[in-house]
């Protein structure tokens, strides 16, 4: 049985939280899977 994590990454940015837990769950044989990713972009 594969497992799986899904998640999501607010405030991205350049997305370094992402691929920490990208590479995290790799590392441990755990598949991840990001359903959504948020940014907002101001306009000041």
């Amino acid at each position: 049985m594969s497992r799986v994590i899904k998640f999501i990454d607010l405030f991205a940015g350049l997305g370094g939280r992402r691929i920490g837990l990208e590479n995290a769950g790799h590392q441990q044989g755990i598949k991840t899977c990001c359903v959504l990713t948020s940014e907002i972009k101001l306009k000041i």
